[in-house]
Parts: C-alpha cells; structure tokens; sequence
C-alpha cells in the first residue's frame, strides 16, 4: 500500500481495497475454522469491521493523510481498466458448471455448497445412516460408496484413494473434504451474497484484479506503454490462465496472492517493501502448496534485510516464518491426510523410500518445527551482521558482484533446463507437456526461451538494484521449481493449471532484461502473434464449457426443492450419479442412500423410518421405472441438462490444449413411492 505518497488512483485504491478485503476473509476464515467456529456472515462481518479499522488507520495515522481529495483520476491506467475489464468479462464471464467429487474443483463446490447451507462443522458425518441402517451389509455399502467419493477423506485415512476399515471415527463415516476450506469459504460468500449458480464469478474479479497487478508491476519497472499492454493481453488472453478463471479451483486467486508479493518485494520504496509478508501470510492459510514457495520467499526476505540494513527489516522474515508456521499448523489440524501428502509426495521424488504413513502428522510437525527454527537462527544471525560495520563493508564490496553471480545462477538454471528438457523427452523432440515449456506456452508461446537468450546477451552489471535482483531470483526459482518439482504437465489445461501463479514471472522477467539491453520495441509483435493463437483456443472455451457435469441451474432448482418431513432419496448407484449429488443432497438436508441391490427391498427397509422415499435416476436414455421397481413410483418432475467436457486425449495440436469438447444431454428424474 503506498500510504506514504500523497496522491493515489481512484482505480489503484479499489483493487488494493479489493484485494486486502479478501486476505482479511481468509485470515478470518481461517481462524474461525481453527476453532470450529466457522459462518459466512460471521467471516465477513468480522473481516468487514477490520478492514474499515485498517482504512482509518492508514488514512489517520501516516505521515501523510489521505483523504478523498488525494484520490485522483488516471488515464492511461482507466484505459487500462476499461480493456482488461471487457476482455475479462467477455473471455471468462461465463463459468464452468457443477462437477461434484472426484475432481478438487467439484469438492470445493461441494464444500462451498455445505457452507452455504451453514452446514459449517470442520468434519461431516452421516448420522442418519449410522441410526437407520439396521443391516450391516447395506451399511458397509454404503460406508464403500462414500470411501469411493474422491476428494472426501475418512478421519485417521492415511491414503488417498482409499480407507481401511479403522478409518472414519466411531460411526465409520466421519470426514472432511480435500483441500483447505478457505477457499470454499470464499466462493461460500460470493453463493450466499449472489446465489449459489454465481459463487464462482468471484473468478472474474480476482482476473480482474491480478491483470491490474500486474500492469502496477510493470509500472514500476517502467516498461513502456505497448509493451505493458503486450504482455496484460498475453496474460488477459492465455488459455491457461482463462480456463482456471472459469473453473472453481483454487489457483486464480493464488494468482492474486504471488502477484501482490511481487508487486512488493520488487518495490523501489523500501517501507513497502517491508508489507511483502502479508501476501505469505494469506498464502500460508489458503494452500497447502506455500511450502514449495517458502524457500525464495525466505532468500528474498534476507536479501531486502542486508540490502534495508534497518532493524524494522527484520519484521519480514520473522512474520514470514510465524505466519507460515501457523499456516502449517492450521492445515495439519484441520486437513491432515491432504497436507502430509503434499508434503510428502515431492519427497518421494527424490527418497523413493519415504512413505505417506510412515511419516504423518507428528513427525511432519517436527520436521516442520526444525526447519522454521533454522530459518528463525539465521534470521536472528543476519539481524545481528547487520549491525557490525565490517559486515557491512564485506556486504558494500559483494553488491557490485551481484549481477555476476545471478547471472552465472541464470546460466546453472539454463543448463539444467536444457538437459531435463532432453532426458525428459530422450532428445530433441518438441513436447508441450514439459513443463518449462507448458509454462512458456501459456505466458506468451516463446516467453522462457527469449528470457534464456535475454539472459545470455545482457551483462551482468545491468542485473542491479533491488527490484530487478528481486524478480530475477523469483524467475530462476521458479524454472528451478518447473524442473524439479513439476517436470512434466500431463495433460492441458487441468494440469496446467500449477503454472497459472506463476506466470507473471517470466512475462514481467522478460519485460525486464530486454529493456535493459535495449531491445524491447520489437516485443509487441511477438505478443500480437501469440494473442491470435490464443484467441483460437479461447472462442473454443466460450461456446463449450469444460468439466461440466451438471449445469448450475438444475443444481440451484433441485436443491431449492422443499420435500415433506421424514423423507428419504435413494440414488441410482450410477457413479456418476454419486459423485454429482450424494453429497450436495445431503447438504440441503436430504437422507440420501445409494441403490442397495433391489429398490423394492431398500424401499421396504426404508418405509419403517421414512415417509416418504424418492427415487432419483440420472442417465443419457429414458429409462422406465418398471425396470427397477414393482412398486408404485411416479415421476415426479425431471430436468434436462448438457454434461460437457473436454477430449483430454486428442488434442492434436502443437501447443497441446483441446481443440474440441463433447457435449452430452442427461436427464435427471426424480419419483415418489406413492
């Protein structure tokens, strides 16, 4: 935030005030889930009130006050706003529909759905299963189909995929969803305050607001107008980067999160500079991922404490390390299954014998504890050198080298992508789902090879001063990070979607280097080509949603149904069925039961504790309920709906995304025992 200044944008204002509203939610969310005390209304009341404080604060008590009369118009950053919001909205107004388990953006719906339904304990459980299923062989059926609902893990389950039979508590069921529950609350607000068809349009603001970052970024490293407009389009147009806008997954707003970091740690001012935690702090209680980061987080924070030299500087890395500690803490509580095998799972890339339980949440937390207590010595070191002048001077002497030495990291990082590159495709062959070049191919086609060859021709004293030392450690990190941790991209544009945080670096990096060495003019020509490629993709993801497997309108009307009380809905055991509403039926308030082998006998069995029993059958075909039943089931209503998806097998092209999705029409029926 630069309340130091006197005059700050109108636009610049709202999109820091958007931002830090919603980093505020997240810490509120997360403490509220700590402590098993989680609503939406009290998430944003309690984040509302500390975000006006915040305001008062900063406008009261800063040397310079700012008052409504500092806001000024800009226009070149308008015109900015005006074009990135059109193509936002026009790129990625529309949004994937519902998936339902078995996929991680399906169960943050459903966890979002749950909290919408103020469902908003930490583990879910299936009471009313355990109280009326009297036969133990359907009850272990059905104890089987929720162990097969991906992405819900069983309390004490220490694999992913599957449970044994100590797993889930007393009753057996008890769980929690994949994932941190943050981000479900996020898109729990957007559902509550828009309706919950709408919870995912909360992408479209935070593109909205990265692109905005990202234009402040370029800024401030004084990258010229078309060159700035260049790469915002790139980003703003990316098939990558437009997918994971229109899906529920998290990475959009991780976006958000790392561009806000760079945004500060590459700031010219050095009081901003010392705000570069917050972001790390935000990331530390939204993804569990915030490990794989915390090693150039840390290098950047000791860099700016010997380049800062005031004792105030230490605040960054220590606030790094206590929040991300906590962060740990708060994940390995409250989703410990999902953080011990991110955790453990780059591990075993490189000590093939370490397994997932073998090592779980105790031993992770010692592991845990003496890394950051580490980081905490050194801190405490570096706190103390700065204050010797000898260090000092040593440090003073070392600065004119810096260039040298980054350059020769540059040249290390280059070799080693260059030879990852052959051995992971035995020689030279061109293949989009490396992932160096996936990267490349989603940040403007030929961004990471022009950056290597930027890198090759600039000297090295051009690498100088904080902000261009900053992102040039970020961008070798994260081609360390693309070669080592995440090789290869399976298949676009799931897949590809841990490369959509990070992609600002190499457009920003490159943007960097070729203005030092005076080549950059040319730039815009590369960016149009690139933009036109794109758009090709794009238009296809706008006629064709992807990973749709019921339309939010069916969902929304279905769950808005009002049955009489003491009523119970059998599913057809159709996995799909499953995975699409056990679960969200469930979260409206329904007694939901998988098909038990013959509907008449489940229908008997459920007549001496229901009402009422519904039947609910989703297929492609029109199916006649005689097939399945003797008794007297009527229908009752059905909707019609499109599943849609993209042909993740055959893209057939150079870049690797789908040219193609199939579009499949379903209808979902609904029957009362009569």
């Amino acid at each position: 935030m630069e309340f130091s200044g006197i005059k700050i944008s109108i636009i610049k204002a709202a999109v820091i005030g958007v931002v830090t509203y919603f980093f505020m939610y997240i810490l509120v969310s997360a403490a509220l889930f700590w402590f098993d005390g989680f609503s939406t209304a009290k998430a944003f009341l309690i984040s509302l009130v500390l975000f006006v404080i915040a305001v008062r604060v900063i406008t009261n008590e800063t040397r310079h006050r700012i008052t409504l009369k500092n806001l000024v118009p800009g226009l070149k950053e308008t015109l900015f706003f005006v074009g990135i919001t059109a193509a936002v909205i026009i790129l990625s107004g529309t949004k994937f529909g519902f998936f339902g388990m078995g996929q991680d953006q399906g169960v943050y719906q459903t966890k979002a759905i749950e909290l919408i339904f103020d469902n908003n304990t930490n583990e879910l459980d299936f009471d009313y299963a355990v109280n009326n299923l009297d036969d133990p062989e359907e009850f272990g059926y059905f104890r089987d189909v929720v162990k097969c609902l991906q992405g819900y893990y069983l309390v004490s389950q220490d694999e992913p995929f599957s449970a044994d039979d100590n797993a889930g508590g007393e009753s057996g069921l008890r769980g929690v969803y994949h994932g941190l529950p943050t981000w479900p609350a996020i898109m729990a607000l957007f559902g509550k305050l828009f309706g919950m068809s709408h919870m995912q349009d909360c992408q479209t603001l935070f593109l909205i607001c990265f692109l905005m970052i990202a234009f402040y970024i370029l800024e401030n490293f004084r990258i010229k107008t078309a060159c700035e407009a260049a790469f915002i389009a790139i980003l703003a147009t990316s098939p990558q980067m437009i997918w994971v806008s229109k899906s529920a997954l998290t990475e959009m707003f991780l976006t958000v999160i790392f561009a806000a970091f760079i945004y500060l740690a590459c700031h010219e001012n050095k009081d901003i500079r010392l705000f570069m935690w917050i972001p790390v702090a935000v990331f530390s209680f939204y993804h569990v991922s915030v490990y794989t980061m915390m090693p150039v987080f840390m290098i950047i924070a000791w860099i700016n404490l010997l380049a800062d030299k005031r004792k105030r500087a230490v605040i960054v890395p220590f606030m790094m390390l206590i929040t991300y500690y906590a962060g740990f803490l708060f994940s390995i509580r409250l989703s410990t299954l999902y953080t011990a095998f991110n955790y453990i799972n780059p591990i075993q890339k490189f000590i093939k014998s370490i397994e997932i339980e073998n090592i779980f949440d105790k031993e992770l937390t010692i592991i845990v504890s003496a890394v950051v207590s580490a980081c905490i010595l050194i801190t405490v070191i570096l706190a103390v050198l700065i204050r010797s002048v000898k260090f000092n001077s040593l440090i003073g002497k070392t600065e004119g080298k810096t260039g040298m030495i980054l350059k020769a990291v540059f040249l290390i990082v280059i070799a080693g992508a260059v030879y990852k590159y052959f051995d992971l495709n035995s020689g030279f062959k061109f293949n989009p789902n490396t992932n160096i070049v996936a990267m490349s191919l989603a940040c403007g086609l030929i961004t990471i090879l022009l950056a290597f060859i930027g890198i090759v021709l600039i000297k090295h004293k051009a690498i100088r001063g904080i902000p261009m030392s900053t992102i040039a450690v970020i961008f070798a990190y994260i081609m360390v990070w693309a070669i080592l941790f995440r090789p290869k991209t399976a298949y676009f544009y799931y897949y590809g979607r841990y490369n959509v945080p990070f992609l600002i670096v190499p457009a920003v990096f490159v943007c960097v280097i070729y203005k030092e060495i005076k080549k950059i003019d040319w730039m815009p020509v590369i960016c149009a080509a690139a933009v036109i490629a794109y758009l090709d993709y794009d238009v296809i993801m706008i006629q064709t949603p992807d990973d749709t497997n019921v339309e939010w309108k069916v969902v929304e009307t279905e769950l808005a149904e009002e049955r009489p009380p003491n009523s119970a809905i059998v599913l057809n055991s159709n996995y799909r069925t499953l995975i699409e509403w056990m679960l969200i039926l469930k979260a409206s308030g329904a007694d939901v039961y998988p098909l038990y082998g013959d509907l008449d006998k489940q229908t008997d069995s459920l007549l001496e504790k229901y009402d009422n029993i519904y039947f609910m059958n989703e297929s492609s075909e029109e199916i006649k309920i005689k097939d399945y039943t003797k008794k007297r089931f009527e229908k009752e209503y059905s909707y019609y709906f499109t599943h849609s998806e993209d042909t993740v097998n055959k893209t057939n092209t150079w870049i690797g995304y789908p040219r193609s999705f199939y579009s499949e029409e379903e209808e979902l029926s609904v029957y009362l025992l009569k």
